[in-house]
């Protein structure tokens, strides 16, 4: 067994540096919240302030909703099959990704009106909704909240920079629905340029 022992203290001051020094900060607590269980980093993100908070599953949201009082938003896309995601459509509290538009029209279709963070699809190729179709989401959007377009990057080092393919999706994403602009793996440099040059307002997970 390995027993890590962490500078509590010094942990949590560079936690305020990161946080002051990033707008729109929204940490990620998922899975087994990195060693330190998801409730401890729900309370160490209700200490700091930050008004959201990140997990990876819909299942995850019991874990930390009675340590976090903020809005929890769930990465892992929305799927119908997904029972705790559809439990979840009416709490007020939780923002949904969504990566196709049939589930965001089933959402649109719940009668619960639910936020949601539209995911665009990247480079990573994971998940997401295709530039060349985001007109299809228009007319889903009236009987959502739109909590904004969530990008999900190549990690830095492994494309030499990203802001290039993030400020090009970002904008056509505007284009069809002016909304916050929510970012992951840009470097803390091509975030601000990105918060300047978008005129949209940013959040970066990290």
């Amino acid at each position: 067994m390995i027993t890590l022992r962490v500078d509590g203290a010094a942990w949590r001051a560079h936690q305020r540096r990161v946080v002051a020094a990033t707008p729109g900060l929204v940490p990620v607590a998922k899975g087994g919240g990195y060693g330190f269980g998801l409730a401890t980093l729900a309370a160490e993100a209700q200490a700091l302030g930050v008004g959201t908070l990140a997990v990876g599953t819909a299942s995850e949201v019991r874990y930390v909703r009675g340590a976090f009082a903020g809005d929890v938003v769930v990465l892992q896309p929305w799927r119908p099959d997904d029972r705790d995601a559809v439990a979840l459509l009416g709490d007020e509290r939780i923002v949904h990704t969504v990566s196709r538009v049939s589930d965001l029209a089933a959402v649109a279709g719940s009668g619960e009106r639910p936020r949601v963070l539209l995911e665009v699809l990247t480079s990573m190729r994971r998940f997401g909704i295709a530039a060349d179709t985001f007109a299809d989401v228009a007319p889903h959007l009236a009987s959502v909240e739109l909590a904004g377009w969530t990008l999900h990057l190549p990690m830095p080092a492994a494309t030499r920079g990203n802001a290039a393919e993030a400020e090009r999706l970002a904008r056509a994403a505007l284009a069809v629905r002016q909304a916050p602009v929510w970012l992951s793996h840009v470097t803390s440099a091509d975030y601000d340029r990105l918060r300047a040059s978008l005129f949209a307002e940013t959040r970066k997970r990290v």
